[in-house]
Parts: structure tokens; sequence; C-alpha cells
């Protein structure tokens, strides 16, 4: 395996590591959090023990009837907790913004060229995209892209 496929398997894998603790402390039950994670109560306790050893600390205590946080593990989880939130609020972002165009359209065309035919045609695109806003500059002259942030250029040459 590359790196790069170790350290994503290693990154998924650490996922499930660190849901499996997480389910567990809040529930304070392997049972309960295997049936919320829907993998067996086996499974469960494997991924937890196997965190703990990656991390070489004690983060549950278990008995015959239950189970309780250490002090590392009432640390640990709150951190978790929030890495887990943050990677949630973070993939929603992303989820929200790669589902519908967003944000500023700045487009540079010839003053003829662009009245014609562009300018008639950015209501309906943005009835069709209301998240978008236009910036229309009219010129005939050649334009830094990069300098005056433009999107679009057309250009007859």
């Amino acid at each position: 395996m590359t790196d790069n496929n170790q350290l994503h398997a290693l990154a998924g894998d650490k996922m499930s590591l660190l849901q499996a603790f997480t389910e567990t402390a809040r529930r304070l039950s392997f049972v309960k959090a295997a049936a919320a994670l829907d993998i067996t109560t086996s499974l469960m306790s494997r991924r937890v023990r196997k965190l703990e050893n990656l991390l070489g600390v004690q983060l549950l205590v278990r008995t015959t009837r239950r189970v309780t946080l250490t002090e590392a593990g009432e640390v640990y989880l709150t951190y978790v907790e929030r890495i887990l939130a943050d990677l949630q609020e973070a993939d929603a972002a992303a989820t929200s913004l790669g589902a519908r165009p967003a944000g500023l359209l700045t487009v540079s065309v010839p003053w003829i060229f662009g009245r014609l035919w562009v300018a008639p045609a950015v209501p309906d695109f943005m009835n069709e995209n209301p998240a978008i806003r236009v910036d229309l500059r009219f010129t005939d002259h050649y334009v830094d892209l990069v300098g005056e942030r433009i999107d679009v250029a057309v250009r007859d040459r």
C-alpha cells in the first residue's frame, strides 16, 4: 500500500474507533452503542480496545454489570465530540456549496456583444441560480482577469 493509501486507511479506521468510543461513552453500554451503530457488540468492544491500545491509556472501565469512563476517557470524550461535531459541520458546509452554485460571478464582455447577447440572458440565468450575483462589466479593452478578479471574459480576438 502506498503512503497515501495507508493514511486514508488509518484515517477511516480511526474514525470508526472514535465513533465506537463516543457511542459507548454516551450510552455507557456496549450493547446499546453497538445497536446504535448497527454492528455487533464484540466488534464494538474490539474497536474501543484498539483505540485504547493506540492511545496507550484506558478510556473505559468495564465490569460485567456496567461501563464507566475513566478520567482520561472523560477528557478524551470532550475532544472527540468536538471533532465529530466539527466534521459534521464541515461535511454540511461542503455539501451545501456543492449542491447549488452561489456567490459572485464577474463577467467582462465587449460592449456590443454584451448588450445584444449576454445582458438579455442574465435575468434568466439569475432566476435559475438565485444564489448567484452577476457583476457584468462592459468594455472593449482587454482586462487583467486575475488583477480585476474576473471569472469569465469574452473577447472578439
